[in-house]
């Protein structure tokens, strides 16, 4: 179908702009490593499409020879970035841990351990 086709034309040409805008971001901060959270696990259609988006991304800094390392997420949504004191079940968009009290957004909190797990694996 021809709608189908521009819509997938449409979020490929979105996507390599994000692309080469966080490439370019990346780029100017001049990284020793960058860290990626490692999508193999997600199955999902939108897991799928982030792992296109990821490949892309890849791709862009071997190019420009920017060194990468791929982490496994596991926990690093539950592991308290400030204290590292490893929470149950985390609800919602905020994480709280309930050992030194620290809070910021859930996925800021995840990014964040999967940047420590890399500096401490790298």
């Amino acid at each position: 179908d021809e709608q189908g086709v521009l819509m997938l034309e449409e979020f490929k040409n979105k996507s390599k702009k994000i692309v080469y805008e966080a490439i370019n971001f990346i780029e100017n901060l001049e990284p020793n490593v960058v860290a990626l959270e490692d999508l193999n696990s997600f199955e999902t259609k939108a897991g799928k499409g982030l792992r296109a988006l990821q490949s892309m991304l890849e791709s862009e800094l071997r190019k420009r020879g920017i060194k990468y390392k791929k982490v496994d997420p596991y926990n690093t949504s539950k592991i308290c970035s400030k204290c590292g004191y490893k929470k149950g079940e985390v609800m919602g968009s905020i994480f709280v841990c309930p050992s030194c009290g620290y809070k910021a957004d859930r996925d800021f909190n995840a990014a964040f351990n999967i940047a420590l797990k890399c500096y401490y694996t790298c």
